[in-house]
């Protein structure tokens, strides 16, 4: 479970929680601390451990993780890419990569507006760049349509093709 949160129940947590079956936090899953103000927007799963997108600073343990972490099974940080100019807002695991959406800038040291996928050990694929165009481009919303994306959010362009608010995104 992903928020703006610093207590969980009656567990003191900041922005991240793993939950059991029966709903009770998970005392064996203690989250990486990424700091005052950390807001999660979107978790994911990539089969074997938690991704975390968001609006947080490098985590507390001498590891960059900004915006965008993927954690161990025990909640320590494993993955961390920084990610610039704003707030990750969404994500979607693909097979052997991560697509995040939001509202930012640069992405693992790469030009990505909105949008961008990293392969799962962190790494920009800068094959993969439809540029998307707007007042303040952001993506919302990402789901898998077959062998296509389909992104929702604040845009009116997609690599040069007019979609506002919604287009679907060839893999």
């Amino acid at each position: 479970v992903g928020g703006d949160f610093t207590t969980f129940g009656a567990t003191t947590l900041r922005g991240v929680a793993q939950l059991q079956h029966d709903g009770a936090v998970d005392s064996g899953f203690t989250a990486a601390d990424f700091g005052a103000g950390t807001i999660i927007n979107a978790v994911g799963y990539d089969g074997l451990k938690p991704l975390l997108g968001g609006a947080f600073a490098n985590a507390a343990v001498g590891a960059a993780a900004t915006n965008f972490a993927r954690l161990t099974a025990t909640g320590s940080l494993d993955l961390g890419v920084t990610v610039t100019g704003g707030a990750v807002r969404s994500l979607l695991v693909d097979g052997a990569s991560y697509l995040l959406g939001g509202d930012f800038t640069t992405v693992a040291g790469g030009a990505r507006v909105a949008l961008a996928r990293l392969s799962t050990a962190g790494a920009l694929d800068v094959a993969f760049n439809p540029a998307l165009t707007g007042a303040t481009p952001s993506v919302h919303a990402l789901a898998l349509d077959g062998t296509n994306y389909v992104l929702a959010g604040s845009f009116t362009t997609v690599g040069g093709i007019g979609r506002s608010s919604l287009a679907r995104v060839l893999h």
